[in-house]
Protein backbone atom coordinates (compact mmCIF):
# COMPACT_ATOMS: atom_id res chain seq x y z
CA UNK A 1 0.00 0.00 0.00
CA UNK A 2 1.27 3.25 0.36
CA UNK A 3 3.96 4.64 2.44
CA UNK A 4 4.47 7.55 4.92
CA UNK A 5 8.50 8.30 5.36
CA UNK A 6 9.50 10.79 7.74
CA UNK A 7 13.12 11.72 7.36
CA UNK A 8 14.44 13.01 11.01
CA UNK A 9 17.03 15.90 11.69
CA UNK A 10 18.96 13.62 13.89
CA UNK A 11 19.83 9.67 13.90
CA UNK A 12 21.65 8.02 16.75
CA UNK A 13 23.66 5.40 16.49
CA UNK A 14 27.24 5.12 18.89
CA UNK A 15 25.79 9.00 19.47
CA UNK A 16 24.07 11.71 17.33
CA UNK A 17 24.25 12.61 14.13
CA UNK A 18 22.79 15.39 11.60
CA UNK A 19 20.85 14.16 8.69
CA UNK A 20 21.50 16.68 6.00
CA UNK A 21 21.88 14.63 2.60
CA UNK A 22 19.77 12.04 1.03
CA UNK A 23 21.95 9.24 -0.69
CA UNK A 24 21.71 7.97 -4.89
CA UNK A 25 18.67 5.36 -4.35
CA UNK A 26 17.49 6.24 -0.59
CA UNK A 27 14.06 6.85 -1.12
CA UNK A 28 13.33 4.07 -3.65
CA UNK A 29 9.53 2.50 -3.17
CA UNK A 30 6.89 2.64 -6.04
CA UNK A 31 3.66 4.43 -4.27
CA UNK A 32 4.60 7.07 -1.55
CA UNK A 33 1.74 8.84 0.31
CA UNK A 34 3.48 11.18 2.35
CA UNK A 35 7.20 12.52 2.53
CA UNK A 36 8.64 14.59 4.93
CA UNK A 37 11.87 16.07 4.55
CA UNK A 38 13.78 18.26 7.33
CA UNK A 39 15.27 21.47 7.38
CA UNK A 40 18.74 19.88 8.02
CA UNK A 41 19.44 18.17 4.60
CA UNK A 42 21.79 20.28 2.57
CA UNK A 43 22.45 17.91 -0.34
CA UNK A 44 20.41 15.72 -2.43
CA UNK A 45 21.85 12.98 -4.79
CA UNK A 46 20.99 11.95 -8.27
CA UNK A 47 18.31 9.47 -8.08
CA UNK A 48 18.01 9.84 -4.63
CA UNK A 49 14.10 9.27 -5.17
CA UNK A 50 12.98 6.39 -7.36
CA UNK A 51 9.74 6.60 -6.50
CA UNK A 52 6.03 8.25 -7.54
CA UNK A 53 5.72 10.34 -3.84
CA UNK A 54 1.57 11.87 -3.92
CA UNK A 55 2.60 14.40 -1.33
CA UNK A 56 5.57 16.08 -0.03
CA UNK A 57 6.39 18.62 3.05
CA UNK A 58 9.82 20.40 2.80
CA UNK A 59 11.22 22.63 5.62
CA UNK A 60 14.53 23.23 4.03
CA UNK A 61 14.02 27.20 3.56
CA UNK A 62 17.00 26.94 0.74
CA UNK A 63 16.82 23.81 -0.91
CA UNK A 64 20.03 21.94 -2.29
CA UNK A 65 20.42 22.17 -6.36
CA UNK A 66 18.16 19.35 -7.78
CA UNK A 67 18.31 18.60 -11.38
CA UNK A 68 16.16 15.19 -11.46
CA UNK A 69 12.55 15.43 -11.81
CA UNK A 70 10.79 16.56 -8.96
CA UNK A 71 10.18 14.60 -6.10
CA UNK A 72 5.77 14.74 -5.12
CA UNK A 73 2.82 15.61 -7.49
CA UNK A 74 2.02 18.32 -4.65
CA UNK A 75 5.02 19.90 -2.51
CA UNK A 76 4.86 22.00 0.70
CA UNK A 77 7.80 24.60 1.37
CA UNK A 78 8.53 27.07 4.18
CA UNK A 79 6.73 30.22 3.60
CA UNK A 80 8.64 32.71 1.31
CA UNK A 81 10.61 30.02 -0.33
CA UNK A 82 9.07 28.92 -3.40
CA UNK A 83 10.85 30.84 -5.86
CA UNK A 84 13.76 29.12 -4.64
CA UNK A 85 12.39 25.65 -5.01
CA UNK A 86 11.84 26.73 -8.77
CA UNK A 87 15.08 27.51 -9.36
CA UNK A 88 16.75 25.04 -7.89
CA UNK A 89 14.18 21.99 -8.72
CA UNK A 90 12.68 20.93 -12.01
CA UNK A 91 8.91 20.12 -11.71
CA UNK A 92 7.06 18.22 -13.67
CA UNK A 93 4.31 19.99 -15.82
CA UNK A 94 1.41 18.79 -13.67
CA UNK A 95 3.25 18.89 -10.43
CA UNK A 96 2.10 21.60 -7.46
CA UNK A 97 3.87 23.54 -5.16
CA UNK A 98 2.21 25.12 -1.72
CA UNK A 99 3.45 27.52 0.54
CA UNK A 100 3.02 26.87 4.65
CA UNK A 101 2.33 23.52 6.12
CA UNK A 102 -0.09 21.09 5.19
CA UNK A 103 -3.04 20.70 7.40
CA UNK A 104 -6.37 18.61 7.36
CA UNK A 105 -9.35 19.29 9.60
CA UNK A 106 -13.10 18.96 9.44
CA UNK A 107 -14.96 21.95 10.04
CA UNK A 108 -19.51 21.93 9.99
CA UNK A 109 -19.24 17.69 8.85
CA UNK A 110 -16.75 18.68 5.53
CA UNK A 111 -13.04 17.53 5.71
CA UNK A 112 -10.40 20.29 4.30
CA UNK A 113 -7.08 20.27 3.36
CA UNK A 114 -5.04 23.64 3.12
CA UNK A 115 -1.34 25.14 2.93
CA UNK A 116 -1.08 27.58 5.30
CA UNK A 117 0.80 30.06 3.67
CA UNK A 118 -2.17 29.81 0.90
CA UNK A 119 -4.98 31.29 0.42
CA UNK A 120 -7.54 28.42 -0.66
CA UNK A 121 -8.57 25.19 0.53
CA UNK A 122 -9.77 21.89 -1.13
CA UNK A 123 -12.53 19.47 0.32
CA UNK A 124 -11.29 15.51 0.52
CA UNK A 125 -12.99 12.20 1.50
CA UNK A 126 -13.94 12.31 4.78
CA UNK A 127 -17.01 10.04 6.75
CA UNK A 128 -19.89 11.38 4.97
CA UNK A 129 -22.26 8.58 5.72
CA UNK A 130 -24.97 10.26 7.45
CA UNK A 131 -24.67 13.04 4.90
CA UNK A 132 -27.74 13.80 2.83
CA UNK A 133 -27.75 17.47 1.54
CA UNK A 134 -23.80 18.82 1.25
CA UNK A 135 -23.83 22.37 0.89
CA UNK A 136 -20.06 23.25 0.23
CA UNK A 137 -19.22 27.07 1.59
CA UNK A 138 -17.68 29.35 -0.23
CA UNK A 139 -14.68 29.78 2.58
CA UNK A 140 -13.44 28.01 5.61
CA UNK A 141 -12.13 28.96 9.10
CA UNK A 142 -8.95 26.82 9.61
CA UNK A 143 -6.98 27.86 12.71
CA UNK A 144 -7.80 31.46 12.92
CA UNK A 145 -7.63 31.91 8.80
CA UNK A 146 -10.22 32.10 6.39
CA UNK A 147 -9.46 30.10 2.74
CA UNK A 148 -11.11 30.24 -0.22
CA UNK A 149 -12.96 26.47 -1.06
CA UNK A 150 -11.49 25.85 -4.59
CA UNK A 151 -11.63 22.07 -5.41
CA UNK A 152 -13.24 19.56 -4.76
CA UNK A 153 -10.90 16.65 -4.46
CA UNK A 154 -10.86 12.98 -6.50
CA UNK A 155 -13.06 10.54 -4.75
CA UNK A 156 -14.18 13.11 -2.31
CA UNK A 157 -17.75 12.35 -1.84
CA UNK A 158 -17.75 8.87 -4.07
CA UNK A 159 -20.31 5.88 -3.12
CA UNK A 160 -21.91 8.11 -0.25
CA UNK A 161 -25.50 8.36 -0.24
CA UNK A 162 -25.90 11.99 -0.67
CA UNK A 163 -29.14 13.45 -2.54
CA UNK A 164 -28.17 16.92 -3.21
CA UNK A 165 -25.04 19.05 -3.31
CA UNK A 166 -24.66 22.88 -3.45
CA UNK A 167 -21.68 24.23 -4.26
CA UNK A 168 -20.28 27.90 -4.10
CA UNK A 169 -19.52 30.34 -7.12
CA UNK A 170 -15.82 29.56 -5.93
CA UNK A 171 -15.42 26.18 -7.12
CA UNK A 172 -12.79 25.88 -10.23
CA UNK A 173 -12.46 22.02 -10.23
CA UNK A 174 -13.90 18.75 -9.33
CA UNK A 175 -11.82 15.57 -9.03
CA UNK A 176 -11.58 12.34 -10.53
CA UNK A 177 -14.50 10.24 -9.45
CA UNK A 178 -15.44 13.06 -6.39
CA UNK A 179 -19.56 12.34 -6.90
CA UNK A 180 -18.89 8.81 -8.85
CA UNK A 181 -22.21 6.52 -7.55
CA UNK A 182 -24.00 8.95 -5.25
CA UNK A 183 -27.66 9.25 -5.14
CA UNK A 184 -27.61 12.98 -6.75
CA UNK A 185 -30.98 13.69 -7.97
CA UNK A 186 -29.91 16.72 -10.27
CA UNK A 187 -27.27 19.45 -10.18
CA UNK A 188 -26.50 22.84 -10.48
CA UNK A 189 -22.74 23.51 -10.63
CA UNK A 190 -21.11 26.82 -10.27
CA UNK A 191 -20.14 28.95 -12.98
CA UNK A 192 -16.45 29.31 -11.56
CA UNK A 193 -16.36 25.85 -12.63
CA UNK A 194 -13.61 25.36 -15.60
CA UNK A 195 -12.88 21.42 -15.34
CA UNK A 196 -14.44 18.24 -14.34
CA UNK A 197 -12.68 15.50 -13.40
CA UNK A 198 -12.64 11.79 -14.94
CA UNK A 199 -16.07 10.33 -14.07
CA UNK A 200 -16.72 12.82 -11.65
CA UNK A 201 -20.51 11.74 -11.65
CA UNK A 202 -20.18 8.83 -13.37
CA UNK A 203 -23.23 6.27 -12.40
CA UNK A 204 -25.22 8.47 -10.92
CA UNK A 205 -27.98 6.65 -11.80
CA UNK A 206 -30.78 8.75 -9.76
CA UNK A 207 -29.06 12.24 -11.89
CA UNK A 208 -32.31 13.71 -13.97
CA UNK A 209 -31.24 16.75 -14.52
CA UNK A 210 -27.54 18.56 -14.58
CA UNK A 211 -27.10 22.31 -15.27
CA UNK A 212 -23.39 23.13 -16.78
CA UNK A 213 -22.23 26.36 -16.50
CA UNK A 214 -20.91 28.59 -19.34
CA UNK A 215 -17.22 28.67 -18.30
CA UNK A 216 -16.67 25.32 -18.71
CA UNK A 217 -13.86 24.40 -20.51
CA UNK A 218 -13.27 20.39 -19.96
CA UNK A 219 -14.88 17.48 -19.25
CA UNK A 220 -12.43 14.51 -18.84
CA UNK A 221 -13.55 10.63 -19.85
CA UNK A 222 -16.64 9.69 -18.72
CA UNK A 223 -17.65 12.37 -16.54
CA UNK A 224 -21.35 11.59 -16.34
CA UNK A 225 -21.31 7.82 -17.96
CA UNK A 226 -23.87 5.54 -16.66
CA UNK A 227 -26.09 7.83 -15.97
CA UNK A 228 -29.18 6.29 -16.93
CA UNK A 229 -31.93 8.59 -15.61
CA UNK A 230 -30.79 11.81 -17.68
CA UNK A 231 -33.37 13.03 -20.65
CA UNK A 232 -31.65 16.23 -21.70
CA UNK A 233 -28.48 17.66 -21.71
CA UNK A 234 -27.64 21.18 -22.47
CA UNK A 235 -23.83 22.01 -23.15
CA UNK A 236 -22.25 25.41 -23.16
CA UNK A 237 -20.67 27.96 -25.74
CA UNK A 238 -17.62 27.48 -23.57
CA UNK A 239 -16.26 24.03 -23.89
CA UNK A 240 -13.20 23.20 -25.65
CA UNK A 241 -12.50 19.54 -24.54
CA UNK A 242 -14.83 16.22 -24.32
CA UNK A 243 -13.02 13.37 -23.95
CA UNK A 244 -14.07 10.11 -24.45
CA UNK A 245 -16.87 8.09 -22.99
CA UNK A 246 -18.43 11.56 -21.08
CA UNK A 247 -21.51 11.07 -21.79
CA UNK A 248 -21.87 6.95 -22.71
CA UNK A 249 -24.53 4.63 -21.56
CA UNK A 250 -27.02 7.55 -20.60
CA UNK A 251 -29.84 5.51 -22.07
CA UNK A 252 -32.82 7.95 -21.17
CA UNK A 253 -30.87 10.61 -23.27
CA UNK A 254 -33.51 12.11 -25.75
CA UNK A 255 -32.21 15.28 -27.14
CA UNK A 256 -28.90 17.19 -26.80
CA UNK A 257 -28.91 21.22 -26.90
CA UNK A 258 -25.08 22.47 -27.63
CA UNK A 259 -24.67 26.43 -27.68
CA UNK A 260 -20.71 24.99 -29.14
CA UNK A 261 -20.42 27.41 -32.41
CA UNK A 262 -17.11 25.65 -34.01
CA UNK A 263 -17.47 22.02 -32.93
CA UNK A 264 -14.27 20.23 -32.01
CA UNK A 265 -13.97 16.60 -32.73
CA UNK A 266 -14.81 14.22 -30.37
CA UNK A 267 -14.13 10.45 -29.67
CA UNK A 268 -16.39 7.30 -31.42
CA UNK A 269 -17.37 6.66 -27.72
CA UNK A 270 -18.31 10.23 -26.37
CA UNK A 271 -22.12 9.85 -26.78
CA UNK A 272 -22.21 5.68 -26.97
CA UNK A 273 -25.02 3.12 -25.93
CA UNK A 274 -23.88 -0.93 -25.53
CA UNK A 275 -25.46 -2.83 -28.13
CA UNK A 276 -26.84 -6.29 -26.99
CA UNK A 277 -23.72 -8.05 -27.82
CA UNK A 278 -21.66 -5.99 -25.52
CA UNK A 279 -20.05 -3.71 -28.26
CA UNK A 280 -21.01 -0.18 -28.38
CA UNK A 281 -22.89 2.02 -30.85
CA UNK A 282 -23.60 5.35 -31.19
CA UNK A 283 -26.69 7.22 -29.88
CA UNK A 284 -28.05 7.70 -33.05
CA UNK A 285 -31.80 8.81 -32.12
CA UNK A 286 -30.80 11.00 -29.84
CA UNK A 287 -31.63 14.63 -31.32
CA UNK A 288 -29.01 17.25 -31.79
CA UNK A 289 -29.77 21.02 -31.48
CA UNK A 290 -26.95 23.39 -32.80
CA UNK A 291 -26.43 27.06 -33.16
CA UNK A 292 -28.17 28.97 -36.07
CA UNK A 293 -25.11 28.91 -38.98
CA UNK A 294 -23.63 25.99 -37.82
CA UNK A 295 -25.40 22.64 -38.87
CA UNK A 296 -22.60 22.14 -41.61
CA UNK A 297 -19.95 22.36 -39.50
CA UNK A 298 -21.55 19.78 -37.17
CA UNK A 299 -22.24 17.40 -40.31
CA UNK A 300 -18.20 17.59 -40.98
CA UNK A 301 -17.07 17.05 -37.41
CA UNK A 302 -15.94 13.56 -35.66
CA UNK A 303 -18.11 12.01 -33.34
CA UNK A 304 -20.77 14.82 -34.01
CA UNK A 305 -21.69 14.02 -37.38
CA UNK A 306 -22.78 10.75 -36.21
CA UNK A 307 -26.33 12.17 -34.88
CA UNK A 308 -28.88 11.47 -37.51
CA UNK A 309 -30.66 14.23 -36.14
CA UNK A 310 -29.34 17.60 -36.20
CA UNK A 311 -31.43 20.68 -35.97
CA UNK A 312 -30.50 24.27 -35.75
CA UNK A 313 -31.45 26.26 -33.46
CA UNK A 314 -33.43 25.57 -30.23
CA UNK A 315 -36.66 23.83 -29.57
Amino acid sequence: GMKSIIVPTTVSYNGEYTVDAIGIGAIAFVGIDYLELPASIKDIRTDAFIATIHRAVSYMANPPKFDERTVADTLFVPIGSKDKYLENWVFEENSVIYEGELRETVVDNLKYWCATGENFAHVIRGDYANMEDVVIPSTVDIDGKSYTVTVIENHAFANYSIHSVTFPQTIDSIGRSAFEMTGLESLTLPSSLKSLGSRAFAFCQELKTIDLPEGLETLMDQAFNGCISLEELELPSTLTCIESSAFSLLHSLKKITSHIVNPFPINEYTFTMRTEDGGYKWMESTILYVPIGSLEKYQATDGWKNFANIFEGEL
